[in-house]
């Protein structure tokens, strides 16, 4: 999975969700939650936007979209 959520850091803020450009994020259980791994462009908005440090993305996360050149 590309984003992990540490759940004793989440407060269930919601700022993770709201800069979501496509919806991955959601609040599950009292803390954030990823809803839609595969739809993640592992951008780092929610990483950038977690002030609790809860939030990390994998860049070698083999579950997105990645683009070749040909």
């Amino acid at each position: 999975m590309a984003i992990t959520i540490d759940k004793n850091k989440c407060t269930a803020c919601g700022k993770c969700v709201d800069i979501c450009l496509e919806d991955v994020l959601g609040i599950e259980n009292g803390a954030a939650a990823v809803l839609y791994p595969r739809e993640c462009w592992r951008c780092g908005s929610c990483v950038y936007d977690c002030a609790f440090g809860a939030i990390t993305v994998d860049l070698d996360a083999d579950n997105s979209i990645r683009f070749i050149e040909f």
